[in-house]
């Protein structure tokens, strides 16, 4: 370190006796170091920057060359920094620039946020200056936290955790309430949709129907009027229980001619994006509406002590295209249509148990059907009137 702080070169001496030169430099008091012998006749020695010109007596005497191969520390450095304003100058305006931009927040992630609007979070955050652009002060992400915690009403917990310029919000929800159940109203369980039967699980009341059976959509599946025997008084109560029907979920395509696809138009523009700790900081925009990226290199650039990094790639334009599709193709085209059609009508909660997929021709006009069976709680609480 010492030696970088005053500056040193790395001469090569050639004389007829190197072993005679370097103890003429140091009865001199020339300090010397990183001593390398080539040959009889040539070495390579260290010198401080300042004793370049003491060694001109002792050159004339002892008539030997010498030549600088490396210079080396602060003073050199210094010397081309000078030959260069506008870089002596930017050099330490990107250094600050760059500390007053690593002690802001520039990304904000929401974790956890499942029935919370995320858009409620960051209105909350900004309420408490932690925004994107700003700089957090002092125990702004405690309070922050607690202050979430209490006004969001389906956050349980909220934690805010900063990581350099990324703030991360982690919000755990609690679990949904359900409304109260009144069970002193008389109620039955209907099915809400058509479904054949898989199984009755009764709780409360009197299972109206069996395995198997097939019920429209309003039949009673467990009744809140409960009738033992003929000995025993009947009476009504609130059902309750579970009640798993078999579903059928039905959607028809028909064979496409054409389809759509999107076709590279020969059209290409290198993008290069500028990345700091891992952090995008530019990127060229790309003067495509569509387009893909493809051939992405990352390059790594030692600048300045930090971890720069440069990621270049090459986006090709796409543009739309009509294709005619072969018979084969229309078929499986016309599957996947319908298949994704009848997947949209199955509920969230409902098990899939098959799909089957079928061709059919009705006036001319061919389809694919497919049909997906689900199994899925089918039963709804339907409140009536003791009479």
């Amino acid at each position: 370190m010492w030696k970088l702080w005053r500056g040193y070169v790395i001469l090569q001496l050639e004389a007829l006796d190197t072993a005679r030169v370097l103890r003429r430099m140091l009865s001199a008091g020339i300090p010397v170091f990183c001593v390398r012998k080539q040959n009889e006749t040539t070495a390579t020695v260290g010198v401080y920057a300042r004793d370049v010109r003491r060694l001109r007596p002792i050159r004339r005497r002892e008539r030997f060359r010498m030549h600088i191969l490396e210079r080396h520390g602060l003073p050199f450095w210094w010397m081309r920094m000078r030959r260069r304003p506008v870089l002596l100058v930017g050099l330490p305006l990107c250094v600050i620039a760059l500390c007053v931009a690593l002690a802001r927040i520039w990304v904000i992630r929401i974790d956890g946020a499942v029935r919370t609007d995320p858009a409620e979070v960051l209105e909350q955050l900004a309420a408490h200056g932690l925004s994107v652009g700003k700089r957090p002060k002092g125990a702004a992400l405690i309070y922050a936290a607690d202050d979430l915690s209490a006004q969001l009403t389906e956050a349980a917990r909220v934690t805010i955790h900063r990581d350099g310029v990324i703030l991360e919000v982690s919000v755990q929800e609690a679990d949904p309430q359900h409304d109260r159940v009144d069970w002193s109203v008389p109620a039955d369980i209907v099915a809400k949709k058509e479904a054949v039967i898989v199984s009755v699980e009764t709780k409360r009341g009197q299972a109206a129907v069996q395995p198997g059976q097939t019920v429209q959509r309003g039949d009673v599946l467990i009744s809140g009027h409960v009738v033992y025997s003929e000995d025993k008084t009947a009476y009504d109560t609130h059902a309750d229980g579970e009640v798993l029907g078999a579903c059928v979920y039905t959607a028809d395509a028909e064979l496409p001619r054409t389809v759509t696809e999107w076709v590279p138009s020969g059209e290409t523009v290198s993008v290069r994006s500028v990345y700091v700790c891992g952090i995008p900081l530019w990127r060229r925009r790309i003067p495509y509406a569509q387009y893909r990226e493809t051939g992405e290199r990352t390059v790594f650039v030692s600048a300045f002590g930090l971890p720069i990094s440069m990621r270049v790639s090459t986006a090709a334009e796409l543009c739309e295209r009509e294709r005619v599709l072969t018979e084969g193709e229309r078929r499986e085209q016309a599957e996947l249509y319908a298949v994704n059609d009848a997947i949209a009508l199955v509920p969230t909660d409902a098990r899939i148990c098959s799909i089957h997929t079928v061709e059919q021709t009705e006036g001319g006009t061919t389809r694919v059907r497919c049909q997906i069976v689900t199994e899925e709680r089918i039963g709804m609480t339907k409140e009536y009137k003791n009479e």
